[in-house]
């Protein structure tokens, strides 16, 4: 069995997030397959990179995806097998999502 590297994670995370209106953590670990110190991380990570957005309700916080959706369609397009991305590909996509 092959471990998933961070990149191919957060693809799991965003394809699953954006087909949900409103998603928990707790629901997040589960179908994706993290625990939950490696899911607290790559959210953080993504909610700083304004993929995606959090929405409190009391005790409850639930993720969504946010419009910014050019990185999003990048990341369901690579399919399984595919090389990871290096940290300076991943810095090159990045700024270019900026650009559009």
């Amino acid at each position: 069995m092959m471990k998933r590297d961070k990149y191919r994670i957060i693809r799991d995370i965003l394809y699953f997030v954006s087909y949900q209106e409103t998603v928990n953590k707790t629901r997040i670990v589960y179908k994706c397959n993290l625990n939950f110190k490696n899911a607290n991380r790559i959210l953080n990570e993504l909610q700083k990179m304004e993929l995606i957005g959090i929405m409190v309700s009391g005790r409850t916080s639930n993720y969504f995806v946010t419009e910014n959706r050019y990185l999003l369609r990048i990341s369901s397009r690579v399919p399984e097998g595919t090389p990871s991305l290096k940290s300076s590909d991943a810095d090159r996509v990045t700024s270019a999502s900026a650009v559009c």
